[in-house]
């Protein structure tokens, strides 16, 4: 949810194909920085979000192992505050 991070650049990167903004990611080294809707329970573990350019998002189960098997050299995984939705 780009309005509510912090870690996003005033500089936009264009539109979506439906008219949403795309914005870059500045702060690439801190946790938190990125707000987002949690993923649904049958939803991918590895996806893209159009209106982020060039992130790539994993679910805390693929980032745990991750990090279990000593593979996150290289990748600069940051944690994003997963908003709550009632």
């Amino acid at each position: 949810m780009a309005e509510e991070s912090y870690g996003i650049s005033d500089r936009l990167h264009g539109h979506t194909h439906d008219g949403e903004e795309i914005h870059m990611i500045s702060a690439t080294d801190m946790d938190d920085a990125l707000v987002v809707l949690p993923p649904r329970d049958d939803a991918p573990q590895m996806w893209l979000d159009d209106r982020f350019h060039d992130a790539l998002f994993v679910s805390d189960r693929v980032a745990k192992a991750l990090k279990a098997a000593k593979l996150t050299r290289g990748w600069g995984l940051r944690r994003c505050v997963v908003k709550t939705v009632h």
